[in-house]
């Protein structure tokens, strides 16, 4: 097995609001000195199955040979909640695979306590 990814992003909140004066109180899910608003991407490698020994080749089985694009945005309404979306592009290089291309979005909500 083996992989890697390369991922860069940029909280854009600052460039948008540039020298404007941030109004408004605080509450439990908002604090408008807290938010961010990160947008990223991230390349990864993945192959699952790098090294396969020669006596197991014939076992049916679906490889994991990987290229995956992420295109995203995280959205900190507090330091501790998130809000998350993204786009992911992925090509399987393995040629059994019957679904070899993906498109997939992902949503989520992130708390810490």
């Amino acid at each position: 097995m083996f992989g890697y990814l390369f991922e860069v992003g940029c909280d854009v909140l600052p460039y948008i609001r540039q020298n404007r004066k941030i109004k408004g109180g605080s509450s439990f899910v908002h604090d408008p000195h807290e938010m961010k608003l990160s947008l990223f991407s991230r390349y990864e490698r993945l192959n699952t199955h790098a090294g396969v020994r020669v006596e197991l080749l014939h076992l049916p089985r679906v490889e994991s040979n990987m290229d995956i694009w992420t295109f995203g945005a995280n959205f900190n309404t507090r330091e501790n909640i998130v809000i998350k979306a993204n786009y992911q592009r992925r090509m399987n290089r393995f040629q059994d695979d019957p679904s070899p291309r993906k498109q997939i979005v992902e949503t989520g909500i992130g708390f810490i306590f």
